[in-house]
């Protein structure tokens, strides 16, 4: 009886590990297939990125296909999340927000930057995205300014982020309010330590360059690029 008993906890514990092992080969599987379904859209994209390919739509259709199964395998990978949403910017970019068809998918894309932000909420490329797909829509309230103020508490010198809030910010220049500005120009300053043509280029793209030199301080960098 003793024997028996001392056996039936460790019966049960087998069976718990075995069932755990289950799971875990199945969880890898499954990664490993949207793994495989992402490198398509991944390909795509970085065609576009280096803008030696456009946005057309077969390719367009076709990456999105791709990271709809990818999700349906892995439904709360932040990468893939941010994948689609860079999809549907990408589509809307340089078109003018005069249809639904557009605005529809900056407000897609919107939606899985936030899914990604939620997964991954320390990640400060997140939080810049949705800033600058908030600005694109002129949707400068309350999340607008969470944002940016998560993106630069967690990336302050983050290039990519600073160049993305930039984006945001000075896209956005004369609908902010006064804390919006100084924060604007307090990114701008770290940013043009090491990307000071980038940030005029992007303040000359939205028409705000003699805004924003008129803030800056009297830095070498701020000389260089504020004439």
């Amino acid at each position: 009886m003793n024997k028996t008993a001392l056996s039936q906890p460790k019966r049960v514990l087998l069976f718990l590990i075995i069932l755990l092992l289950i799971y875990f080969a199945y969880s890898a599987v499954k990664r490993g297939i949207a793994d495989v379904f992402s490198y398509t859209p991944k390909a795509i994209m970085s065609q576009w990125g280096k803008g030696s390919a456009k946005v057309g739509d077969e390719n367009w259709q076709k990456a999105n296909q791709s990271l709809l199964a990818a999700l349906e395998y892995s439904p709360e990978n932040s990468d893939y999340l941010t994948l689609m949403g860079n999809l549907y910017e990408w589509r809307g970019t340089g078109k003018a927000l005069n249809s639904a068809e557009v605005i529809s998918d900056y407000q897609i894309a919107l939606t899985h930057y936030r899914q990604a932000a939620q997964q991954q909420p320390a990640f400060a490329f997140y939080w810049a995205n949705i800033a600058v797909v908030k600005s694109i829509l002129s949707e400068v309230d309350e999340e607008f300014y969470s944002s940016i103020m998560n993106a630069l508490k967690l990336g302050p010198w983050e290039p990519g982020v600073q160049l993305k809030i930039a984006d945001a910010t000075l896209g956005s220049w004369f609908l902010l309010d006064d804390n919006g500005r100084n924060k604007a120009v307090e990114n701008v300053e770290r940013a043009m330590k090491k990307n000071a043509a980038a940030i005029i280029k992007i303040a000359k793209r939205y028409q705000v360059q003699h805004q924003l030199c008129a803030k800056l301080g009297r830095t070498p960098e701020m000389l260089a690029h504020c004439k």
